[in-house]
């Protein structure tokens, strides 16, 4: 699905400056944020402009056709009789991005607007370290595919065939320094986290880490390419580029009193599930006070006879996890449904680290941490109210007193 996107980032670029500036100097070396460049210059040259937040200096251009900029775009363009050319810009990061299995996050919003048409070429935005290439988001030189998205350092690349650069497009990466990168390219939902955006739509090898970012476009075939950037922002974390919230989840919750686990769908729709597993790495959960679907043959929910068919609680089920699954098919959970799983949770061990695992159809295993009631005990409750009750007799046999004197 193409999502027409137009400098969607600048609102959240000037949000983010405003706030560095607000809260000082201290602050800001603290900030997730590490980079933000919306190309909000007068129109002409790219070179020599130093806007933006995180950069230590202004760009640059390094080989072929001057970078401009143009109503906050800036534009990278080559032309070729035939003999390789490129075109590139560069500018220097304030420091140097990734550590062994740290994440950072970059948003831009770009596209190759002119198009030669064939494999050999490449562009978008190469990621260096101190003139040494380390990756590239973009169009690959020996790409699968004529004007696929990719990601990755070469010969490590990954390539999402489906989806063209020629299409203005809003691109998220995501880089695990020495695992892996990958990208998501117009992403129809950034407001419930990371899972909302579901599976990247191709993974490539691990990019090195970086202390400069440049613009880049070249071809050996003759012809003209262009690409342009409304903006880019780069960030420790997804929330620093704009993927913010959760992903609504079913929720777990157990009652410390007297025991009982309840399953709870608050997501706003069904939820179609073929698994689920209760955890507790301190054994706090009670297999025989467990009430498993099997157990309750409730409608939707069919009662399994060994073969797949219907729900059936794992054999080695015991106090520190609690297995069910349903192998042939699914069942749906009703949106604002509760299923009472039993007294499976052990009040004498309390030991307050509960998880629920649960897989859903045509969807990725979902992990949530449990959450905590504590009722009153029926003795208690049963108290009260006799208190109660005598205080109101009392109340009333005073009153009745009064009246007959």
């Amino acid at each position: 699905m193409v999502v027409p996107v137009v400098n969607k980032l600048t609102s959240l670029s000037v949000i983010v400056v405003v706030t560095l500036f607000l809260i000082g100097a201290f602050k800001s070396a603290q900030a997730a944020v590490i980079a933000i460049e919306d190309f909000d210059y007068t129109n002409g040259a790219l070179a020599g402009n130093n806007g933006g937040v995180g950069w230590n200096g202004g760009w640059a251009d390094v080989s072929g056709t001057a970078a401009t900029v143009t109503r906050g775009i800036a534009q990278i363009s080559f032309s070729t009789a035939g003999r390789f050319e490129s075109s590139q810009a560069t500018r220097q990061l304030s420091q140097t991005v990734g550590d062994t299995e740290t994440d950072v996050w970059l948003r831009t919003t770009m596209q190759k607007t002119t198009t030669i048409g064939v494999k050999n070429n490449f562009g978008g935005i190469g990621f260096f370290d101190t003139g040494v290439e380390q990756g590239l988001l973009g169009n690959f030189w020996s790409g699968v595919a004529v004007d696929a998205w990719g990601v990755g350092s070469h010969g490590s690349q990954g390539e999402a065939a489906g989806e063209l650069v020629t299409t203005l497009s809003d691109v998220i990466l995501h880089i695990k320094f020495g695992v892996f990168s990958e990208i998501w390219i117009n992403p129809t939902n950034t407001s419930q986290g990371v899972e909302g955006m579901g599976s990247a739509d191709t993974t490539g090898g691990a990019i090195p880490p970086f202390n400069e970012i440049l613009l880049r476009a070249g071809s050996n075939h003759a012809g003209t390419e262009t690409w342009q950037y409304h903006d880019l922002i780069l960030g420790e974390t997804a929330a620093d580029v704009g993927v913010t919230g959760t992903l609504p989840m079913l929720q777990l919750e157990i009652d410390r009193t007297t025991g009982k686990v309840t399953l709870n769908n608050t997501t706003g729709e069904p939820v179609v599930i073929n698994f689920y597993s209760i955890k507790s790495s301190g054994n706090s959960l009670d297999p025989i006070g467990w009430s498993s679907l099997q157990d309750q043959d409730l409608p939707g929910f069919p009662v399994g006879d060994g073969t797949g068919n219907g729900w059936e609680p794992s054999a080695g089920s015991n106090s520190g996890e609690l297995i069910e699954s349903y192998l042939l098919g699914s069942s749906s959970i009703a949106d604002s449904a509760s299923i009472l799983l039993g007294t499976a949770y052990d009040s004498t061990v309390d030991a307050q680290d509960i998880s629920l695992v649960y897989s859903e159809v045509d969807g990725p295993v979902r992990e949530v941490i449990a959450t905590y009631v504590q009722s009153l005990r029926r003795r208690i409750l049963l108290g009260f109210w006799f208190v109660l009750l005598l205080a109101f007799g009392f109340a009333a046999f005073s009153v009745s007193r009064r009246r007959g004197k």
